[in-house]
């Protein structure tokens, strides 16, 4: 406990019901207040979803070798339909026109549509894992939110919670360089009128950055020194409000 806390624990002691120190010091551990300084930590499992399946098109494994059915395997794949690439690779010279076929094992025009319609099997297949991922993966995440809550409203109130926290806490503790940057951005436009003009050589004046910088940390300064309520720290209150009017 710090000489910070030490000071912010004499004056909460003022004001709570007790004759003596250890009395009030009871009547704070009373309302779960903890002054043993500890800050457990709530752990967070990560998401495991169901492992990826494995897509491959058998008709490409068995013909992907061959330098003309990759080339008509991939306008497919770029949405032409199977007898449109057979057609579009015989135009390019990359196989010849076909006869006629006594087996159709042979007949590229049906092996195309064979891959196609392997390629739209493996295409939903897909999809449906990736949506049971996303739903699965949701479902997670709201759980672990729920446990983070139920974890941080069964922790002890402690002496931060009575202090809540800093203006500049509250704001995401922005650097200075953060602040310039987010009012110049602001100001980097002309304005005329009733309000001032400002323009951009004037945000780049030296002079005009150093006196910015300079209100700007006075601001954080202060906000640093200037306390706001958490929702912790009003139940802390709250309790102790209670608990002076039941006359613990």
């Amino acid at each position: 406990m710090n000489d910070e806390d030490l000071m912010q624990l004499y004056a909460i002691l003022q004001g709570v019901p007790g004759k003596t120190g250890s009395q009030r010091l009871n009547f704070l551990q009373d309302i779960g207040l903890d002054f043993t300084g500890r800050n457990p930590q709530f752990f967070e499992e990560q998401f495991i979803g169901e492992m990826e399946p494995e897509l491959v098109n058998p008709v490409g494994r068995a013909y992907g070798r061959d330098a003309k059915w990759t080339n008509i395997f991939g306008k497919i794949e770029s949405g032409m339909d199977p007898d449109s690439a057979v057609a579009a690779a015989i135009k390019e010279g990359v196989i010849e026109k076909p006869g006629g076929f006594g087996d159709e094992a042979n007949n590229p025009y049906q092996i195309a549509r064979d891959y196609a319609i392997k390629e739209a099997e493996l295409e939903s297949k897909w999809n449906d894992w990736s949506r049971r991922n996303q739903t699965e993966s949701a479902k997670f995440g709201e759980k672990q939110n729920r446990l983070r809550s139920e974890f941080e409203a069964d922790q002890p109130y402690t002496l931060q919670d009575l202090r809540g926290v800093s203006q500049f806490e509250a704001k995401g503790a922005p650097t200075v360089d953060e602040l310039v940057r987010s009012i110049k951005m602001r100001r980097g436009f002309e304005r005329t009128g009733q309000m001032a003009l400002i323009r951009g050589d004037v945000l780049n004046n030296p002079k005009y950055d150093k006196e910015l910088r300079r209100q700007l940390e006075q601001r954080s300064a202060k906000a640093k020194q200037t306390m706001v309520p958490t929702e912790r720290s009003q139940g802390a209150m709250r309790n102790i409000a209670l608990m002076r009017m039941l006359g613990g």
